[in-house]
């Protein structure tokens, strides 16, 4: 992981707009070896296809762009390949029809087991489960958490269009996940500092 990186400029890595975050995300891939590259760039091309028609709800850009961005913040850190094919694929059984059988198969067990826990159950209220889910999740493999973390920093750069009641709610329980990992020493520290700056501005 990166010993240089602060957290303004782990913030300002993350690209606002689709060109930009290709370039970026292409850089940051760069870093790994071919083996991995030819993971992560199968992980970009079932995420692109899968959520093709789908929208960012408070900016409208291709939401592929969201997972790009969390992608990004992954390789800027420098986590596992496995981790960057997970960001890539965080909300790939979440919000499309990609079952999970198919990731098994194509992805491996390890990478599963990531977007498992970060996807939402169905019924949960509240994300009460969900909370749980990843904090338990995030005691057997700590890139859940740092994903989590990473999906909270890129969301936070595109709060403006949703409601004030539905800001205080999402920024609420993005607080509760900081505060589960803050003093985790797992946890990359320049992405804690990135978190808790981006937090703190979007009030």
């Amino acid at each position: 992981m990166s010993l240089q990186l602060s957290a303004e400029g782990l913030i300002s890595s993350l690209p606002t707009n689709y060109p930009e975050a290709l370039r970026m995300f292409s850089v940051g891939i760069g870093r790994y070896t071919p083996e991995e590259q030819v993971s992560i760039c199968r992980a970009f091309q079932v995420a692109t296809f899968a959520h093709f028609h789908q929208t960012r709800k408070t900016t409208l850009q291709p939401y592929v762009l969201h997972v790009l961005q969390v992608a990004i913040g992954a390789t800027q850190i420098w986590i596992p390949a496995y981790g960057v094919v997970a960001a890539l694929l965080h909300d790939v059984l979440e919000d499309t029809s990609h079952s999970r059988n198919e990731l098994l198969i194509e992805f491996g067990d390890q990478t599963l087991k990531v977007i498992d826990a970060l996807t939402k159950p169905e019924q949960d209220p509240g994300q009460v489960q969900f909370t749980q889910q990843i904090a338990t999740a995030a005691q057997e493999d700590i890139l859940v958490a740092v994903i989590k973390l990473l999906d909270i920093l890129a969301n936070t750069t595109d709060l403006v269009g949703l409601e004030p009641d539905a800001q205080k709610r999402y920024l609420a329980k993005a607080q509760e996940y900081l505060n589960l990992w803050q003093n985790n020493g797992e946890v990359p520290p320049v992405l804690i500092a990135a978190v808790r700056k981006q937090l703190l501005a979007a009030r």
